[in-house]
C-alpha cells in the first residue's frame, strides 16, 4: 500500500481530488491503520474510507448490501453520495 500511495503522490493531481480508500488493515512493520498511512504519504487530503460487509460481486450483480463511508471532509462525502449510483447503493446517509 505505501509504495502504491508513493506512485500516487508523484503524479499531478487537481486541487479537488478525492480518494475513497477500501484497503483493510494495518501496514507490516508500522502497525499504521489504513488511513493513518493515507495521512502520512499523502498528507492532508480529501479521503473517505470504506467499511462494509459487501462483496464486489453483490454490487456487481445489484444485489442488494451495504457499505458504510467514514470522512473528515463533510464536502467530500456528500461529492462521493452524490457520486454513487442510486442503483446499486439505494439509501446512502451521512451524519
Amino acid at each position: 500500500m505505501r509504495s502504491l500511495l508513493e506512485q500516487l503522490k508523484s503524479l499531478p493531481r487537481p486541487d479537488d481530488l478525492i480518494y475513497l480508500n477500501v484497503a483493510k488493515g494495518i501496514e507490516v512493520g508500522t502497525c499504521m491503520r489504513m488511513s493513518e498511512l493515507v495521512d502520512e504519504v499523502l498528507g492532508r487530503c480529501a479521503t473517505l474510507f470504506c467499511r462494509d460487509r459487501s462483496h464486489a460481486e453483490e454490487v456487481g450483480r445489484f444485489i442488494p448490501t451495504a457499505v458504510m463511508t467514514a470522512a473528515k471532509d463533510a464536502a467530500a462525502a456528500r461529492a462521493i453520495q452524490q457520486a454513487c449510483n442510486e442503483r446499486v447503493f439505494p439509501r446512502i446517509h451521512f451524519g
